[in-house]
């Protein structure tokens, strides 16, 4: 039986089962990896390594998992390769996958620019636990950035941070970068 598997967030894929095939694909939703296993035995194994092996302190949100949203590069002055557009409606989320290395409080930097009535607020979940809310003050206009931070306790190990937009969470934002320190 054939399957084939479609990976969203991975940057690199290591398969180690002879009979696979993958390939680095892209399409409107981003980058992805498509492999095909014509069948899996108990002791065949498939290692995704979904890490950003630079190192870097910094992750671009047009990388990570999103869920009903865009990306776009249509104002100016963002960083990377674009940002994360048509965020605002109930159930959008941006998913961040990382590494933290020890147990101890860790800074969040979102650049981002909002132009809404009232504040929109965006609900953080972190391993699947409601952990609070982030506030994105409004900008002047979409082509102005601010940067919003909040403060989470971790324990040592992969994460998963996810920015999720409730009912209550009115506004829109166009999300840029999330910077960890």
């Amino acid at each position: 039986m054939k399957k084939i598997i479609r990976i969203l967030t991975c940057l690199t894929i290591s398969i180690l089962t002879a009979t696979s095939l993958f390939s680095a694909e892209t399409d409107e939703r981003g980058k992805f990896v498509q492999f095909s296993v014509p069948a899996l035995q108990y002791w065949d194994m498939i290692d995704l390594d979904c890490s950003d092996n630079n190192n870097s302190n910094v992750l671009q949100p047009e990388n990570a998992l999103l869920a009903n949203t865009g990306i776009n590069t249509n104002h100016s002055d963002y960083l990377g390769t674009g940002f994360v557009d048509q965020y605002g409606e109930q159930f959008d989320r941006v998913s961040f996958d990382f590494q933290t290395e020890e147990e101890r409080d860790y800074q969040f930097g979102f650049h981002y620019s909002a132009v809404a009535e009232g504040e929109p607020v965006r609900h953080i979940y972190v391993d699947g636990n409601d952990t609070g809310y982030i506030s994105f003050p409004t900008t002047s206009d979409w082509d102005t950035w601010n940067e919003s931070t909040v403060t989470i306790h971790f324990a040592p190990g992969l994460q998963r941070l996810v920015l999720y937009t409730e009912s209550a969470d009115n506004g829109f934002i166009n999300l840029d970068q999330m910077g960890v320190q």
